[in-house]
């Protein structure tokens, strides 16, 4: 794995190794290959073995501050309140019990780890997408003595003023690596201000970590769809979340598919053919039944391999790995913009020269818009969008 060795709990290789857990991402590869020391990767199932019989009456008894799950409750009560939803006595005491449970095995895996500390690295790598087994592992970790080192996750994913990362990853990491100084800045803009400064963890561009000569990007020949007619758009799909939570902004799943169905239509009926890139972890989809009967291409693999099938990239979400990988290819990109991303003037100028941008909006019933007229204007508007400074400063290259 470009450089990376597997192992299992070793012992010998914790007390001076790096180790990685089970995620890795592009940024932490490369990381890794700008370093002379060896990296080991250890799937995550190593240390979060499922608990016994006896290990489940355990949990059980575990006490729980029931003054901190009551403040908990409240807060959330009151987040859905500013949203002119009430909760009722049902939903809170389903959101207790949910907060109870999860608190009893979150306290049970951090106590197993830190009994048996020779198990834990001392330098511990991770991705960052916040996955509880991670912050776990990263906890017991640093209260061991070692330190934690946090990998951005997705191309531009943090390129936001409303970043939550402090929320999920910050708060219990030594060093958090990103894209790009454009990106560190945001966070450090965006996250540190509600963390406490000795709880600030160091914030790092792969740039200052050094640079691979022969780092892998997207080739970019030279456009083809400069002056043609659009024939093909390909909408790049968000995930549907189903029943999981998200601490980034995302459209609820009625009101996305609502939005989507309308969208596509729309593209059909003014002629294009239409493809469609799905979230590869997406669990539910719109009817294929649908697809089929507007005539629009599911395209399953990876976004890499099939980014070149369709003349225009169509986008309505920014924080993912798929559009910053978008930007980064030969085609002409198209974003319907709902503010997701809260970004500063200077950077989304610099967005603004690399694609066709038009504003989206919601109206008093949560239904997904856009000005029809204004994105068929932004579709056609093909160009050479060549400018690089985007995906130079605030991507990394």
């Amino acid at each position: 794995m470009q450089g990376l060795r597997s192992c299992g709990l070793d012992e010998r290789l914790f007390r001076d190794s790096i180790i990685t857990t089970a995620g890795t991402n592009s940024l932490l590869l490369e990381h890794a290959a700008l370093i002379e020391e060896r990296v080991y990767i250890c799937p995550l199932y190593e240390w979060f073995t499922p608990p016994s019989a006896s290990d489940l009456s355990h949990i059980e008894s575990i006490c729980v501050d029931h003054g901190h799950v009551d403040r908990y409750v409240s807060l959330i009560a009151e987040v859905f309140r500013q949203f002119g939803v009430r909760c009722g006595e049902r939903s809170l005491s389903y959101i207790r019990k949910w907060i109870v449970e999860t608190t009893k095995y979150i306290m049970f895996y951090c106590d197993r780890l830190e009994n048996r500390p020779e198990l834990l690295p001392k330098k511990l790598w991770i991705n960052s997408i916040g996955i509880p087994w991670n912050s776990m592992l990263a906890y017991a970790t640093r209260k061991a003595g070692g330190t934690v080192t946090v990998h951005d996750h997705a191309l531009g994913a943090n390129a936001s003023l409303e970043s939550h990362t402090a929320f999920v990853e910050l708060r219990n990491s030594d060093c958090f690596v990103t894209y790009s100084g454009e990106i560190k800045r945001l966070l450090e803009a965006s996250s540190l201000g509600g963390t406490k400064k000795s709880l600030r963890p160091e914030i790092l561009s792969v740039s200052e970590l050094g640079r691979l000569e022969n780092r892998v990007t997207i080739v970019r020949p030279p456009r083809t769809t400069v002056g043609c007619p659009v024939k093909s758009i390909m909408y790049v799909q968000p995930m549907f979340m189903t029943d999981v939570g998200e601490i980034n902004p995302l459209m609820p799943d009625v009101v996305a598919a609502d939005w989507q169905m309308r969208l596509l239509q729309a593209l059909r009926e003014e002629g294009y053919r239409v493809l469609v890139k799905p979230h590869p972890r997406t669990r539910i989809n719109l009817p294929y039944d649908f697809f089929t009967s507007l005539g629009v291409e599911v395209l399953t693999d990876d976004f890499e391999n099939v980014y070149d099938s369709a003349d225009v990239l169509l986008y309505d979400y920014t924080l993912s790995t798929t559009f910053g990988s978008g930007l980064r290819t030969d085609r002409h990109v198209v974003l319907i913009d709902f503010g997701y991303s809260d970004l500063p003037e200077p950077i989304l100028d610099k967005l603004d020269r690399r694609v066709a941008r038009t504003v989206g909006w919601f109206d008093e019933h949560n239904r997904a818009h856009v000005d029809w007229y204004a994105l068929r204007e932004s579709i056609g508007a093909i160009k050479d969008r060549g400018d690089e400074c985007f995906v130079r400063e605030v991507l990394g290259g």
